[in-house]
This record gives structure tokens, sequence and C-alpha cells, in this order.
């Protein structure tokens, strides 16, 4: 999915629109609950990509099950979301500690609120998380362990370069979550995916 994307400005999301998109998972599509307790972080100026990003907390899950039984389509789905999301945040955290740029960080908190999200949708189909307990930079799909490595690869070359994969990401998760959202899984399931591909999109304008 990441084989090819343009380069251009990119705004990864906002805790904001983040925490209501798991907002949506807990209360359903009506949900109007805002969360406090935002972090904003400032883009590098001058390099092709900027980018900015905010870290949000106190996200609740739903309760376990109570989505019902997911296809095995929408399964393997969600399975992946929330290893690309894993990736998206392992990423950033790399590239913080590797340029110490402060905008890395606040966006690899964005990314954990995505991964809070999709992994509110695998608890609520009583699907197991396989994100859970493994190390930053490992993954159980092969597909997506190879594509950390290399990406990390890049990330370690210069910092332009780590702007431009978090450009990638950025706009490969719209992708796929535009996939999952095609597919036309439950209105509850597709609110909250909406939701995060709205986000990226207003970032990347």
């Amino acid at each position: 999915a990441y084989e090819s994307a343009g380069r251009g400005d990119a705004y990864p999301r906002s805790s904001f629109d983040d925490a209501a998109a798991v907002a949506a998972v807990q209360d359903g599509p009506a949900s109007r609950r805002h969360h406090a307790g935002q972090r904003s972080g400032q883009g590098m100026g001058g390099q092709r990509g900027q980018m900015q990003g905010m870290g949000q907390e106190g996200i609740a899950a739903v309760a376990p099950g109570s989505l019902g039984v997911a296809s095995a389509d929408l399964a393997a789905q969600l399975a992946y979301l929330i290893q690309e999301e894993k990736l998206a945040h392992d990423i950033y955290v790399l590239a913080a500690s590797k340029y110490g740029v402060n905008v890395f960080e606040n966006i690899s908190k964005s990314e954990t609120t995505h991964q809070t999200a999709i992994g509110s949708l695998l608890a609520g189909y009583s699907l197991a998380d396989p994100t859970v307990g493994l190390a930053p930079g490992a993954f159980l799909d092969p597909s997506v362990q190879k594509l950390y490595d290399e990406l990390a690869l890049r990330v370690n070359s210069s910092q332009e370069q780590a702007v431009e994969v978090g450009v990638l990401i950025e706009k490969t998760d719209i992708a796929d979550l535009q996939k999952v959202v095609n597919a036309s899984p439950r209105e509850q399931v597709t609110t909250v995916l909406q939701r995060l591909i709205a986000a990226s999109q207003r970032h990347l304008q």
C-alpha cells in the first residue's frame, strides 16, 4: 500500500479529531463529546512536507463484544490497520529520537490515539489486537515488518527523508482507511474511520 505517494505539505491528524473518532466507537455516530488535554507541536519550517501534530490522552475503549461478530474480511482489515498505526507511531518515535524534533514526538502521540481507536473496534468485535506486547519496530505481519524496516532506513538517512516518510505514511493511512470504508462495514465502524480520514485530509490541504 506504500508503493507510491505524491510529495507536498502534510499535516498529521489532530488529537481533537482522534478523540472524536474513539468517542464515536464508544457512543455511536451521534456522539458530540469533546476531549481536553491537547498538546501541539510546531512543524519544521522550510522543509518540503511540513508537519505539525498533537497528542491526546484519556481515551476510553468500547465494551468487548459490543459490536457483534466481524466478517473475516473486516477482521483482517482491522488487524492490518492497527499494525499500520503502530508502524506510524514507531517511525515517528524513531525520527524523534534521532533528530530531537518535537513535532515527531507529538505526532507519535497522535498515532497512539489512532491505535486506540482501531483497538476499540477490535475489542468491540472480540478480536485480538496483534500489536499487544510487541517491541517498537516489531510486527506480526511480515509485510508490515518489511515495510517498517525499509522506512526506518530512510528515516535514519536524513531528517528530510524522515519528513517525506511522514508524508507517505499519512497519505497511505487515508487510502487504506478508505478501502475499509468502501467495503461498507456497519455505521459505527464507518463513522470512526471516516473521522480519521477527514482529519488526515484536512492536514494534507
